[in-house]
């Protein structure tokens, strides 16, 4: 038979093990099939927790089986990173190099900027809104820049002004930057990392707060570990050296 630890540690779930229903579920669970006779801890104490002839009460499973299907779709919701049965790197964006042909002052808030970005041949383009709208001396310096847009973003209206994409930006010594590729890059190059397949499914801007991608000291784009390159062979230069660390938008 167990300490009476043990008796008492199932028979009276703890602030602890109580502050979810799930987990009070539990130890109400795991206590109707022991069954300790022991109430209190005093009373374990005395009897020692269980004693011979007590029965125990049949054994079910304690946890529901989860299902590949609800698997695949808390994967989707809650847009998880990897796969630990194959490795396959789930990337959750359809990243691509783009060109700043238009940026304006949003019309009713200083700190953001309206961008217009042609997303290369036969991929038409986007407008956004970012947060750089006073990060620059000019933003019209921008314009002719090659840059980081995800595309497959749920369109939303900011302040009054709809955006369909995210322009990505790094911390520089200057402030917040958009991220520029060297100006001969060629507008549509997908950007993926290596294995990973490409994902067009639309998701909530707020939940690129929790996107792992950095910028390494070589200029590689990473995404969870893993280096982000162009698809189908395509060449994807280093980021210039004014940008490292996480990205942002």
């Amino acid at each position: 038979p167990p300490a009476p630890e043990v008796a008492y540690y199932i028979q009276t779930p703890t602030k602890s093990q109580a502050h979810t229903k799930e987990m009070y579920s539990s130890t109400n669970y795991l206590s109707t099939r022991y069954g300790p006779p022991s109430k209190t801890w005093d009373e374990a104490k005395v009897k020692g927790g269980l004693f011979v002839g007590h029965k125990i009460a049949k054994a079910k499973p304690l946890f529901a089986r989860i299902e590949q299907k609800m698997l695949d779709q808390w994967r989707k919701k809650y847009g998880g990173v990897g796969s630990v049965t194959t490795g396959e790197v789930l990337f959750p964006f359809y990243l691509l190099v783009a060109e700043v042909k238009e940026i304006d002052p949003h019309p009713t808030a200083s700190h953001l900027a309206v961008v217009k970005v042609e997303l290369g041949p036969g991929k038409g383009s986007k407008t956004l809104v970012s947060g750089i709208g006073d990060q620059y001396p000019d933003m019209k310096a921008l314009v002719g820049s090659k840059v980081l847009v995800v595309e497959n973003v749920q369109p939303s209206n900011f302040k009054g002004v709809k955006t369909s994409a995210l322009l990505l930006c790094a911390e520089t010594g200057s402030g917040k930057r958009a991220i520029e590729l060297p100006r001969e890059t060629s507008p549509g190059i997908i950007c993926l990392p290596k294995g990973s397949k490409l994902n067009k499914n639309k998701f909530p801007s707020k939940q690129f707060s929790k996107s792992p991608m950095t910028i390494g000291a070589d200029g590689i784009v990473a995404f969870a570990g893993r280096n982000i390159e162009g698809a189908k062979g395509a060449k994807l230069p280093p980021i210039p050296s004014e940008f490292r660390g996480k990205i942002v938008i």
